[in-house]
């Protein structure tokens, strides 16, 4: 049964399962904190001291766009479990498969 209003968030329910759009954003927030949170500790780590102000600046980008490559697919697949059969289940596998606290 789907149901759709104006203003209100997907809802997609088969057999007592269902998922909303709602429950699927904090998911997608956290994994874009799982690995842009390293990704910075990372270029802290590596103190690029010698680097110019506009050499920092392209290597920030350079890998916060690789970053975000990475999880274009992830994050892709995850706004569509709102239409799946069973989306809270596989938000809820995707949550526990990149170990993102609740």
């Amino acid at each position: 049964m789907v149901r759709a209003m104006a203003g209100l968030p997907s809802l997609i329910t088969y057999g007592g399962t269902s998922c909303t759009t709602f429950e699927v954003a904090p998911t997608i927030a956290a994994l874009q904190k799982h690995l842009h949170g390293p990704r910075q500790q990372e270029l802290e780590r590596a103190r690029l001291r010698d680097l110019s102000p506009e050499q920092y600046t392209a290597v920030e980008e350079m890998t916060r766009r690789l970053v975000n490559k990475i999880l274009h697919g992830p994050i892709a697949e995850l706004k569509r479990l709102p239409q799946e059969p069973n989306g809270l289940k596989l938000t809820e596998f995707a949550r526990r498969l990149f170990r993102l606290k609740e």
